[in-house]
């Protein structure tokens, strides 16, 4: 996957371009992604991955972003629906909210509102 330049980052929200960076520098192909909270398409960090021949690309960003710090709440393969029939899949990956909390206020948010 060619290394986008770093003026594309700056159309992503501020939050979520450093996790998409980084799965970018591991070769993992991002669809959209959203850095969550009020006013935002997620309630949470998320980021949706394309799907391959083998699927495994939301098993290596899980490890990859866990690897790096981040904390990953859910990993999950989405289908897209259009006439009442499913047609494309994607990965979707949510991470704890990023914004300046300890692990502990993260996971604490997480279940206030599960």
């Amino acid at each position: 996957m060619a290394r986008y330049p770093d003026e594309w980052y700056e159309e992503l929200d501020p939050l979520i371009r450093p996790p998409v960076r980084l799965l970018h520098d591991h070769n993992i192909e991002t669809v959209q992604c959203c850095q969550g909270g009020p006013g935002h398409s997620y309630e949470y960090p998320t980021i949706e991955l394309t799907t391959s021949g083998l699927d495994a690309n939301g098993f290596i960003a899980l490890a990859i972003l866990e690897e790096n710090g981040y904390r990953v709440s859910r990993v999950s393969i989405c289908w897209n629906v259009q006439r009442g029939l499913p047609t494309e899949r994607f990965w979707q990956v949510e991470l704890l909210p990023l914004e300046g909390t300890t692990l502990a206020e993260a996971e604490g948010q997480k279940e206030e509102g599960a």
